[in-house]
């Protein structure tokens, strides 16, 4: 015999309203977060660098029968999974994403990217300069610092 919710749907049950009130509240965390990180980012971009150190809070309310440590561990996992997945995938598609825990009162999310050309772009558009060259230096000029 089944349970009388799968044949009559009887609507909420606990466990229900405990994953609605944590995930909810996670998330309402994780979008606020994110927008906060999201300018500290830019902002380390704008002055040339590729990482951003990121403080975290380290105090969390309890929900849905949650405790504070383990709304921190969804919201810092959500946060890390949001960060590290690729932009094609629903994420933000950073290089590499971690936690640094080295002052445990002050963690931070560290988050990484590509600066300037990669490899393979620079290849790429070195051999389109190369096929459009009239006179073909032995090697191209480099900038000065």
């Amino acid at each position: 015999m089944q349970p009388i919710r799968k044949a009559a749907n009887i609507g909420l049950t606990h466990k229900d309203l405990k994953n609605y009130v944590s995930r909810e509240l996670a998330r309402e965390h994780v979008i606020e977060l994110s927008r906060v990180m999201d300018t500290q980012i830019e902002r380390a971009n704008v002055e040339g660098h590729g990482s951003a150190y990121i403080s975290l809070p380290v105090t969390f309310p309890s929900a849905g029968g949650f405790e504070p440590m383990d709304m921190q561990t969804i919201i810092y996992s959500d946060l890390l999974v949001l960060y590290g997945t690729p932009v094609n995938a629903g994420g933000k598609g950073f290089d590499k994403v971690y936690i640094d825990y080295a002052d445990i009162s002050n963690p931070k999310l560290i988050v990484m990217w590509q600066v300037g050309l990669s490899d393979t772009e620079r290849a790429s558009r070195m051999e389109i300069i190369k096929r459009h060259q009239l006179n073909q230096p032995k090697k191209l000029p480099q900038q000065h610092k």
